[in-house]
């Protein structure tokens, strides 16, 4: 698994969840709920999740205030770059909100 230190925070955290399901990867790692993935790790420093398409449309102007996180790489997925403890911080938050998501779509 090739992550970086904040990625490696996230891993560890979220492998304690147990709504989560922890896959390494050659590129990092995924964590699924049920059927769905909810986070990909991929690259030494970016965290992708699954947030749903309507729930970015609710949270869009929230979403865009975090101005290096780009919300149209994939349909219903957000990416950020974490480069910061605080960042580490919005993907754990986040995580919560995509674990719900998938949960009712």
């Amino acid at each position: 698994m090739s992550v970086g230190p904040l990625p490696s925070q996230v891993v560890r955290q979220l492998r304690s969840w147990p709504a989560l399901t922890f896959q390494p990867t050659a590129a990092g790692a995924v964590f699924t709920c049920g059927e769905h993935e909810i986070v990909r790790l991929t690259g030494p420093s970016t965290a992708c999740l699954h947030l749903t398409t309507p729930v970015i449309d609710r949270l869009r102007a929230a979403l865009c205030a975090c101005t290096h996180l780009k919300t149209d790489e994939e349909h219903g997925w957000v990416a950020i770059p974490m480069q910061a403890s605080v960042d580490l911080d919005l993907v754990l938050a986040l995580v919560s909100v995509a674990i719900k998501a998938n949960d009712h779509p």
